[in-house]
């Protein structure tokens, strides 16, 4: 019962999640690429 109350709750994150990494993909790509450097040189 938990299990598929969970599903159906992150089914509907997941599809915010992906709109939300679309436009950070969209609009933040340089920003996060920079930021991205960054963390893995420092």
């Amino acid at each position: 019962y938990v299990l598929e109350l969970y599903r159906r709750e992150e089914s509907a994150t997941s599809f915010w999640h992906l709109i939300v990494l679309a436009m950070i993909v969209v609009g933040l790509a340089p920003g996060v690429r920079d930021m991205v450097r960054m963390m893995l040189y420092v």
